[in-house]
C-alpha cells in the first residue's frame, strides 16, 4: 500500500522537514533574495480585511490577509498591475524569488502586488501562535517559528497610508500574533477548514483587485495575474473565472491537467480518463538519466537499490545493515523502511523540481537561515554522480561487485523528452557535496556481532543512495547522521486541499518499477478515500475541479493565458503542453525545472528560458495594449451614444 506522506523532521544541520519539500516545490516558508536583488525589504505590507465566506450571506466573519506591494516604477492609473497569486505558503517566498516581476516592472511601468493565500503564512482565519503564522503548511523548528515577524497588523486598505512602494523592512513586530478567531486544533477540523478552497482564494484575489483599483483610482489599469505551481493554477483559473479582474495570466509550472476525468487529446489518452501519475515519476527518473545530463548509470542503479532495501528490512540483521549504510541516527525498527523509502523518494522528487543550472538556496534557506549553504548547480546530476561514485567504489576488504547492468526502461510512451541545455556535458559537474556520515559512537554505525552480512552489491547500492540524498539532506556538509521521521500522519494543510478538492499531490501518485526508477506502489481510490475520511471526515470529490475549472482538449472559454513548463520539471506531466487556442499558449523551457522562468535571471540561464521570458513579456504587452484599445473603443461608443441622446 502507499505509505502516508510523512513530515520528516530531520535533526540535521538543515533541520529539513520532508513535508516542506514534498509536493509543489514552491511550498516553502521564506527565502533569502540574492544580496543585489529586491525583496520584502523593498515593499509595503498591508493587512486587508478579507471576507471569510464569499458565497454565504449568513456568514459575516472576516480575517486579516497580507498583501505586499511595490510601486517604484508604477506610472500611475492606467499603467499595468502585476498581481502574484499567492500559493500554499508564506507569501514572502514569492516576493523574494519572483524575479520576473521585479525585472519587468520598469519597462512595463507596473505596480507589483503579492497577495498571500488564505490559511497560509500569516493570513490565518483561525490559527494562532507563531509556529503557524510563520510556517505555512509545515511544522518548522522552534528557532524558525519563534520569529516576531508574524500576526495581523492594523488594517489600512489595500495600500498603506505611506503610499505604495515605500521602501520599508519586513513586517514589523506587533503586540499580538493572534488572528481574530483563534481556535486550537483547526488544522484538521473540517468545520473550520471548509473555507480553505481554491474558489474562496480566487474570490479573495478578485476582491483585492477590485478594491485596489477603486482606492487607487486605477479602474483603467489592466491587471496581469502571475503564479507558479499552485499559484500558476490560480492565475489561470483567475483569468478563466474572473476575466473582468485580470486581462491575462502567466501560469508557470501549473499542473491544471493533473486531474482525473478531464477531456484529453485522443492521441495521449482516452477521453475523460484518469490522470496517470506514473508520468510524474517518469520525469523524475528521466532527470536521473543521460537524457537530462546525468550519469547514464544512475537511473538503473537507483531502481536496482529498492529491492535490496525492502528485502533487508525483513530481518533484524538486514535492518541493521540498512541503518549502517544510511548512517541513521537510531536503529531501523520493523516497518521503518516505509519512512526511509519516503525520505529517499522525497529527495529525488525535490532535486528534480529544483534542478536549476546554478547554485541555489531556494529549497533550503528557510531551514538553514544561512545564505552560504547552497545546493549545487544541476543538483540532480550531482546526486547521480554521488550515487555512482559511492556504488562503484570498493570498501576496504570487500569486492566491488558487478556494476548494475539492468537498463532503465524509460518513461511511458508519449512522455515529453527532456534534454540538457546545448553545450552541457552529460557527465554532470564534479560532485563535492559530502554524504551523510556516521555519528561518533552511533549504535547504528555497524551491525551487531553475529548479524548475517548483506551482499556486497546490496550494500554498495545503499551507500550510493545515501550519498545521493546527502546532496539535499546534508547540503551544509555538517550533518553527522540521518534521522527518520517520527510522525507518518502529518501532511499539513495541503492534505486538506487534496482530500476535499483533489488538488494534485504527487505522493498519492502510483509508482511503477517498469517505467520509473522506483518501485511498484499502487494508489487505490478506496485507500485514499478511507484515509481522508479518517483524517478529516470527508471524501475527495475527484470530478469537482474538472467540471468547474477544467482545461483539456475541448474549448474552455479562456483567453490570454500563457502556460509555461520546464522539461526537467516533473509537474510538466500535468501541465498544458500545447496551444489550446490562439491566445491560450504553451511554452516549453528546455533544460528548465520548476517555474524557472519566474526566477531572477542568472548568467547561467540557458537560451530557452531567456526566450520564454521574452515571449511572456511580449504577451503581457499585447494584453496591456488590447486593454487600452478596448477602453478607447468603449469611451468612443459612450461618447457617441451621449451625443445621439443629446
Amino acid at each position: 500500500r502507499m505509505p502516508d506522506r510523512p513530515a520528516l523532521k530531520l535533526l540535521l544541520a538543515l533541520q529539513l522537514d520532508l513535508a516542506s519539500c514534498l509536493g509543489f516545490l514552491s511550498r516553502q516558508t521564506s527565502v533569502l533574495p540574492p544580496a543585489d536583488h529586491a525583496g520584502v525589504g523593498n515593499t509595503t505590507l498591508t493587512w486587508y480585511t478579507q471576507t471569510l465566506d464569499h458565497f454565504a450571506y449568513d456568514e459575516a466573519r472576516t480575517f486579516q490577509q497580507r498583501v505586499f506591494s511595490n510601486a517604484d516604477h508604477w506610472r500611475g492609473p492606467g499603467a499595468p498591475i502585476l498581481f502574484y497569486c499567492g500559493n500554499e505558503a508564506n507569501v514572502e517566498l514569492y516576493v523574494n524569488s519572483t524575479g520576473l516581476m521585479w525585472e519587468s516592472a520598469a519597462s512595463l511601468g507596473a505596480l507589483l502586488i503579492w497577495a498571500e493565500h488564505r490559511y497560509y503564512g500569516a493570513s490565518l482565519p483561525f490559527g494562532t501562535g507563531p509556529e503557524h503564522a510563520k510556517g505555512s503548511k509545515y511544522r518548522l523548528s522552534s528557532k524558525y517559528g519563534s520569529s516576531s515577524r508574524v500576526g495581523p497588523g492594523p488594517y489600512s486598505g489595500p495600500m498603506s497610508k505611506s503610499g505604495p512602494g515605500a521602501a520599508v523592512g519586513p513586517a514589523a513586530p506587533v503586540d499580538s500574533a493572534a488572528p481574530r478567531h483563534p481556535i486550537s486544533g483547526w488544522q484538521t477540523n473540517a468545520s473550520l477548514l471548509k473555507w480553505l478552497t481554491a474558489e474562496q482564494a480566487l474570490a479573495d484575489y478578485a476582491e483585492i483587485i477590485y478594491r485596489l483599483r477603486r482606492e487607487l483610482g486605477a479602474a483603467e489599469s489592466p491587471v496581469v495575474a502571475v503564479g507558479g505551481s499552485y499559484g500558476g493554477m490560480l492565475a489561470a483559473w483567475l483569468r478563466l473565472h474572473y476575466p473582468s479582474s485580470v486581462a491575462g495570466a502567466l501560469a508557470a509550472s501549473a499542473p491544471v491537467l493533473a486531474f482525473d476525468g478531464l477531456p484529453r487529446p485522443a492521441a495521449a489518452a482516452p477521453a475523460y480518463s484518469p490522470f496517470d501519475g506514473r508520468r510524474y515519476w517518469a520525469v523524475v527518473s528521466r532527470d536521473a538519466s543521460a537524457a537530462a545530463g546525468a550519469d547514464p548509470r544512475c537511473a538503473g542503479q537507483v531502481r536496482d537499490a529498492w529491492p535490496h532495501l525492502f528485502a533487508l528490512a525483513k530481518s533484524a540483521g538486514g535492518r541493521s545493515a540498512v541503518a549502517s549504510a544510511f548512517r541513521l541516527c537510531t536503529p531501523l525498527d520493523t516497518g521503518g523502511e516505509e519512512a526511509l523509502a519516503a525520505l529517499l523518494l522525497n529527495a529525488w522528487d525535490t532535486l528534480a523540481m529544483g534542478n536549476f543550472p546554478y547554485a541555489s538556496n531556494y529549497l533550503i534557506y528557510q531551514q538553514t537561515e544561512d545564505p552560504t549553504v547552497l545546493l549545487p548547480p544541476w543538483p540532480m546530476r550531482a546526486a547521480c554522480a554521488a550515487f555512482v561514485a559511492a556504488a562503484e567504489s570498493t570498501p576496504p576488504g570487500k569486492p566491488a561487485g558487478p556494476p548494475s547492468g539492468t537498463p532503465w526502461a524509460g518513461p511511458p510512451s508519449g512522455t515529453p523528452s527532456a534534454g540538457p541545455p546545448s553545450g552541457t556535458s552529460s557527465a554532470g559537474p564534479p560532485f563535492g557535496t559530502p554524504a551523510v556520515g556516521p555519528p561518533s559512537g552511533s549504535s547504528a554505525a555497524a551491525p551487531p556481532p553475529g548479524t548475517p552480512a548483506a551482499s556486497p552489491r546490496a550494500m554498495a547500492l545503499l551507500r550510493g543512495m545515501a550519498a545521493a540524498v546527502g546532496v539535499l539532506y546534508n547540503a551544509s556538509g555538517h550533518a553527522t547522521c540521518l534521522e527518520l521521521p517520527a510522525d507518518l500522519e502529518f501532511d499539513g494543510l495541503w492534505d486538506w486541499q487534496f482530500c476535499s478538492e483533489r488538488l494534485p499531490q504527487e505522493t498519492y501518485f502510483e509508482l511503477d518499477a517498469n517505467t520509473t526508477m522506483f518501485w511498484d506502489r499502487p494508489s487505490p481510490e478506496d485507500w485514499i478515500a478511507e484515509r481522508c475520511r479518517r483524517k478529516f471526515g470527508v471524501e475527495p470529490r475527484p470530478s469537482w475541479m474538472p467540471s468547474t475549472s477544467g482545461f483539456g482538449s475541448g474549448p474552455s472559454g479562456a483567453s490570454n493565458i500563457v502556460f509555461t513548463n520546464g522539461d526537467l520539471d516533473p509537474w510538466s506531466s500535468g501541465g498544458v503542453r500545447s496551444n489550446l487556442s490562439s491566445s491560450v499558449l504553451s511554452l516549453t523551457v528546455q533544460g528548465g525545472a520548476h517555474h524557472l522562468d519566474l526566477m531572477w535571471s542568472n548568467s547561467d540561464d540557458g537560451l530557452s528560458v531567456r526566450q520564454v521570458r521574452e515571449e511572456q513579456l511580449r504577451q503581457v504587452r499585447r494584453w496591456v495594449a488590447e486593454a487600452a484599445a478596448e477602453r478607447e473603443r468603449e469611451l468612443g461608443e459612450a461618447t457617441a451614444f451621449a451625443a445621439d441622446v443629446l
